[in-house]
C-alpha cells in the first residue's frame, strides 16, 4: 500500500487530508485534518509509515489570525487518529511556522520531523512513539533565510536533513545528527540551488533533488 497527503480547501476552511491507497492502486480512506479553529488553515507537507504502519504526517496550522504552527499527526494504519502534535517557535524563534517532512528511525521507531521556524531558522524535531517530544533543536545558518525541506534516516538512528541557506545567495546545506540532537558527519554545502527531497540508498550513499537555476538538478 502507499500513501500520499495535501491540503484541501472547502466551505469550512482548507484542511490537511491523508490518503491510502492499496498497493494495486485502489483507494482505501482519506481522513481530514481540521484547525482547531473554524476557517482556518491546516496543510500536509509530508508523510512517512512505520514498520507497523502507523502513519505520520508533517504540516503546518493557522492557530490564531494568520500565525502558523508546524503540526505533526500520528494515525493508525486504519486512519484512525492517535495523536497530533505542534510547535510555535515563538519568541526569538517567530510566530509562522511549518513542518516539510518525517521520517522513522528504524532503530526505535521515534519520529524526526524538519522544517522551518518564521525567522530563518530550519528545526529538527524527534518524537517517541506515544507523541512525547524527546528533543527540539532550531539551527541558523550565517542569520540568513534557512529552512530544513528533507530528512532522512540511517540504520543507526541518524537523521541526515536538507538545508536551503541563503548567504550571499541561495545554496544547500546536508547535515546529519544524531539521536540526541548533535551534529554530526561531515557537512556539504553547495550552490546555487534548493534540496526539496533526500534518500538514502542500499549502497549507503545520499541522493538528494532540488533545483539550481537552470533547472532540476540530483
Amino acid at each position: 500500500s502507499f500513501v500520499v497527503v495535501g491540503t484541501q480547501t472547502t466551505a469550512t476552511g482548507r484542511q490537511a487530508i491523508v490518503r491510502k491507497y492499496t498497493a494495486t492502486g485502489a483507494f482505501a480512506w482519506q481522513q481530514t485534518y481540521v484547525p482547531s479553529v473554524a476557517l482556518q488553515v491546516a496543510e500536509g507537507r509530508g508523510v512517512a509509515v512505520d514498520r507497523f504502519g502507523n502513519i505520520y504526517v508533517a504540516g503546518f496550522e493557522e492557530v490564531s489570525g494568520q500565525s502558523y504552527d508546524a503540526l505533526l499527526v500520528k494515525y493508525s494504519d486504519a486512519g484512525v487518529e492517535l495523536w497530533h502534535r505542534t510547535i510555535n517557535g515563538g519568541g526569538a524563534f517567530g510566530g509562522n511556522d511549518e513542518g516539510y517532512a518525517v521520517a522513522i528511525d528504524p532503530s526505535n521507531d521515534e519520529v524526526i520531523m524538519v522544517g522551518r521556524f518564521q525567522l530563518n531558522n530550519w528545526f529538527v524535531a524527534r518524537y517517541q512513539a506515544n507523541g512525547t517530544q524527546s528533543w527540539l533543536r532550531p539551527f541558523d545558518y550565517a542569520r540568513q533565510t534557512d529552512w530544513a525541506g528533507g530528512v532522512a534516516m540511517t540504520a543507526s538512528g541518524t537523521a541526515v536533513v536538507a538545508v536551503n541557506i541563503q548567504a550571499g545567495g541561495y545554496g544547500y546545506l546536508i547535515q546529519g545528527y544524531s539521536a540526541a540532537g548533535s551534529a554530526v558527519l561531515p557537512s556539504v554545502t553547495g550552490s546555487p540551488g534548493g534540496l526539496y527531497g533526500i534518500a538514502l540508498g542500499h549502497d549507503g550513499n545520499i541522493y538528494a533533488g532540488g533545483a539550481s537555476g537552470s533547472g532540476w538538478m540530483l
